[in-house]
């Protein structure tokens, strides 16, 4: 993976999730998450996506 491209995951997961493809939010920040592991924001929001 071109690791220049997270910034990419991080957003498309927050436009998934704010047009209600929740499972597609979930896979998409699971992926950034590999390599972001310390981003707070978005793992809050992926925890939020789990428990719906």
């Amino acid at each position: 993976m071109d690791i220049t491209s997270l910034p990419v995951y991080e957003m498309l997961g927050r436009l998934y999730l704010e047009n209600g493809q929740y499972q597609r939010s979930v896979e998409t920040l699971e992926v950034y998450l590999v390599y972001e592991a310390e981003d707070a924001a978005a793992l809050a929001r992926l925890d939020r996506l789990i428990m719906k």
